[in-house]
């Protein structure tokens, strides 16, 4: 039986550090701050929208309210914004990451890591790079969600050019590339996950589970144990450390490791399926 590599996709990304709104700074910053300490959000939405409605050709106007908006939490309206300050002035740096930002609390990922892109290519800093790697990798994941497994590849690899060491991006091109049937180059990319971080478990669970495919059962059975000692409420973990020992006809051992993911999550049918294969009540 093998893991599901869905799972450890998302979970190894949906970890990921999301960066809070106030990167709107970058722009406020090139402007006159006209917020009062007295005004709520709505007077200074207000405000700004008779700014823009009085001079729309103004790109600083549509910043402003973008920003604004950001801050509101209302990420699409506030993407609108500064598209359209943007068309006006497109050598806008800040308004450009701002718009990223905005993308991405929208689940806009792969608009965000266009924004991000072009951004760097206008002014390449380490605080840019940073913001496109984690666009790179939510494109990528959104990507892999729908299937699209090419381009997929292509946003990983993109996230591991601008970072060669990131476990999340080599990781996931490994994912990509075991569910495009190249398992020896993704085996690699695991391998690598894990010299960089001994203990990043997703990259030790995906190890596992190849390793167990290829017929490597002590060696499975040694890092899906080693990944329930870092990751102890893993369900996925102890059922599938649990699916190697009965491979290798640990029953007794299979048996616990099942039971075991059952008292974590007491609807896994996987387990209670296994258990059943053992012949044993679950």
């Amino acid at each position: 039986m093998k893991l599901s590599a869905d799972v450890w996709l998302v979970a190894a990304l949906d970890a990921l550090p999301r960066r809070s709104v106030l990167l709107v700074a970058l722009l406020v910053a090139c402007t006159v701050r006209v917020v009062t300490r007295n005004r709520d959000w709505r007077d200074n939405e207000t405000l700004f929208r008779r700014t823009v409605a009085t001079s729309p050709e103004s790109a600083r106007s549509h910043f402003l309210l973008g920003a604004e908006l950001l801050e509101q939490a209302r990420f699409v309206e506030s993407a609108v914004s500064f598209e359209t300050g943007l068309r006006i002035a497109p050598q806008h740096v800040g308004a450009r990451m701002s718009l990223g930002e905005a993308q991405l609390e929208a689940r806009k990922a792969i608009e965000a890591q266009a924004a991000f892109e072009d951004a760097l290519a206008r002014a390449p800093s380490d605080e840019i790079r940073e913001r496109a790697l984690t666009a790179a990798l939510a494109a990528g994941r959104e990507r892999a969600r729908t299937g699209m497994w090419d381009d997929a590849r292509r946003r990983f690899a993109r996230a591991l050019e601008l970072a060669p060491r990131n476990v999340d991006a080599t990781n996931a091109l490994g994912l990509v590339l075991e569910r495009q049937g190249d398992v020896d180059t993704a085996r690699s990319h695991y391998e690598t996950a894990i010299a960089i971080d001994a203990d990043y478990t997703p990259a030790i669970l995906n190890l596992a589970s190849v390793r167990m495919q290829m017929g490597e059962l002590a060696a499975a059975v040694e890092l899906f144990s080693r990944a329930v000692t870092l990751a102890p409420s893993s369900y996925e973990a102890y059922n599938a450390l649990g699916i190697a020992m009965a491979r290798q006809g640990q029953t007794d051992e299979a048996e616990a490791a099942f039971r075991k993911a059952l008292a974590i999550d007491p609807g896994l049918d996987a387990a209670r399926d296994n258990l059943l294969a053992l012949g044993k009540t679950p």
